[in-house]
């Protein structure tokens, strides 16, 4: 239901940006207060036939989803009621369909690489390098007495657990206590 106000509101706020015009985050919610409506009804068409265009063998929701990229950027900007806007961006896009789909493809793979699960493989990753408080078990080299050097540099006091214990400290060789 929010889904075409908030992007046609974020819409505007690039124009604004791109444009060099003043705009701030006010501008990014203005989709519900300019032309929600609007932007609503557009969203909500270009969604419901998409879906019937793709249950009609995949090619004809392809090329409305291709044809209405620029429709809520004409609703928020250009102040169009849905239907002429959609109207207008299918026939500014149908003359260069192929160009707009291949960036279209490549839209809908950087939605699909930043979504998938090694993405948040990595962040979790990235998360799970930063060395935790645990108590040693008899597998760990803490409690067979082996030092081991940790990931971060020592030479930066930012990655510090605790400045008063060097055991804790990041960079310290852990297992040794001074």
């Amino acid at each position: 239901m929010v889904g075409g106000p908030l992007l046609g509101g974020l819409c505007l706020y690039y124009l604004k940006k791109i444009r060099g015009e003043q705009s701030n985050i006010e501008t990014a919610f203005s989709g519900f207060r300019v032309a929600f409506v609007q932007l609503f009804l557009a969203n909500l068409a270009i969604w419901v036939l998409m879906i019937i265009g793709f249950l009609c063998l995949i090619l004809p929701g392809l090329y409305l989803a291709v044809s209405w990229m620029f429709a809520l950027i004409l609703v928020i900007d250009k102040r169009l009621d849905f239907w002429p806007a959609m109207e207008l961006s299918r026939k500014i896009i149908t003359k260069h369909w192929w160009k707009f789909f291949g960036f279209w493809l490549v839209l809908l793979l950087m939605n699909v690489v930043g979504s998938s699960p090694a993405a948040s493989e990595y962040s979790s990753w990235r998360r799970s390098a930063w060395p935790r408080h645990s108590t040693p078990t008899k597998t760990s080299s803490a409690w067979r007495g082996e030092a081991r050097p940790s990931l971060a540099p020592a030479s930066d006091p930012r990655h510090r657990r605790d400045a008063g214990r060097d055991h804790y400290a990041v960079g310290a060789v852990r297992g040794s206590q001074s």
